[in-house]
């Protein structure tokens, strides 16, 4: 079973070095040929910037990832290496390896107009529901930290993100579904919340308990 939904690499005609180079230039003379006839100033400022933040491996400021797993280089340690997830899962099962591709996607996406339908946000909240630790992130030593990234990531994709107090809280729930002395320390934050797992504001992070448990 293929639970990513993720084609693998097709297998290379003749030396595999020269089928990728060749694959790399119909993929950079794509690009060109999107920035000869693409009239508009910030959508040409977008491909550009794509392609910087891509060669210079910037994760972090949003640069596309071509592999169905974290780069090593990837700004989360916990998700180096690990299957991709999320935007970052959908995006690669729709581009996959091309540079070209994930440039073109996000030049639909910013020329369309921006609306928000009753089903978007429907979807959104089926997907926030059904977070656990068994479907998102596993059971691993670094599970809280990979969950806290998780949760992070699937709220900033949100039309309306949850305020950091519903965040602690989701974060607390999913971790009752671990090992038992994870599961039993989130039940007793639940109940009691501790001041130091709080921000200087008084709102909850899901910083500090990642760190703790």
């Amino acid at each position: 079973a293929n639970a990513m939904h993720v084609k693998g690499a097709t297998p290379a005609v003749g030396p595999a070095w020269k089928s990728e180079q060749a694959f790399k230039n119909r993929s950079s003379k794509a690009i060109a040929a999107l920035r000869q006839h693409i009239v508009s100033v910030p959508l040409v400022a977008e491909i550009d910037k794509m392609v910087r933040l891509y060669r210079g491996s910037q994760w972090a400021q949003g640069a596309p990832i071509l592999t169905a797993t974290y780069p090593a280089t990837y700004h989360v340690v916990a998700l180096q290496g690990q299957p991709l997830q999320g935007a970052h899962l959908v995006a690669y099962q729709q581009c996959g390896n091309s540079l070209a591709r994930h440039v073109l996607a996000r030049l639909k996406l910013d020329g369309m107009p921006r609306r928000v339908s009753g089903l978007d946000v429907a979807n959104q909240n089926t997907v926030w529901a059904n977070i656990s630790l068994s479907n998102s992130v596993g059971i691993a030593q670094n599970t809280p930290t990979a969950l806290k990234t998780y949760l992070e990531q699937v709220n900033s994709e949100r039309n309306t993100p949850h305020p950091q107090n519903d965040v602690l809280v989701k974060f607390l729930q999913v971790l009752q579904g671990g090992p038992k002395e994870i599961a039993t320390k989130a039940m007793d934050e639940l109940a009691s919340p501790r001041q130091d797992w709080r921000n200087a504001d008084g709102t909850g992070s899901p910083a500090p308990p990642g760190a703790g448990l």
